[in-house]
């Protein structure tokens, strides 16, 4: 083989490496495309279940505060619904998993092709989280009436305490000022 032949066959060899470099940078290309498409779909479908939940939560006060309700995007794009739980696309781009990543644990609470089930579980969710909250903060809606007790004895107890020490008081200090510290307590250990 001459040099010249030699020469021939490494820049065909080149020239099929950069041949199949550019198939493999092509196909990648495609890859990456249609990955984004399924994430923007993804998305799509969380954006449009945060906008229903909206419409559904429409009327509650101050739910803005413990509750978010936002698709974001990302890899993979989730629908936050508050600090502990998020809605994801996952196995696959038709299917909603509701999650809840607790501090011990992380469960599946829903998995469902259909975006009516994961609303009305999420509405489910959502109404037991408010309950939670107002629980928490003692602004329930509905507080069970407590009848008003009399106090008056335990007004007149604490009065004639706070009389009987006052008179104690009133004692010790004049007797102090007739006798020394010395004999006062003389006084009362000799019993």
């Amino acid at each position: 083989m001459s040099k010249q032949e030699a020469e021939r066959s490494v820049a065909s060899r080149t020239a099929l490496l950069e041949q199949a470099l550019q198939r493999a940078r092509a196909s990648q290309a495609e890859f990456l495309d249609a990955k984004a498409n399924v994430s923007d779909l993804r998305f799509l479908r969380l954006d449009a279940l945060a906008d229903g939940m909206a419409k559904i939560t429409r009327g509650q006060t101050n739910l803005d505060v413990f509750m978010t309700l936002k698709a974001i995007p990302g890899d993979p794009p989730r629908l936050i619904v508050d600090a502990s739980s998020h809605v994801v696309m996952e196995p696959d781009p038709r299917t909603y998993m509701l999650i809840y990543d607790g501090p011990e644990e992380r469960k599946v609470l829903c998995e469902t092709e259909s975006q009516r089930e994961i609303e009305e579980k999420l509405t489910e969710y959502v109404a037991h989280r408010i309950v939670a909250q107002e629980r928490a903060t003692g602004d329930a809606l509905e507080k069970p009436e407590t009848p008003q007790k009399n106090n008056r004895l335990n007004y007149f107890l604490v009065w004639s305490i706070g009389v009987m020490m006052g008179v104690l008081a009133l004692f010790a200090y004049s007797h102090a000022r007739t006798h020394s510290v010395l004999e006062i307590f003389q006084a009362l250990t000799s019993g």
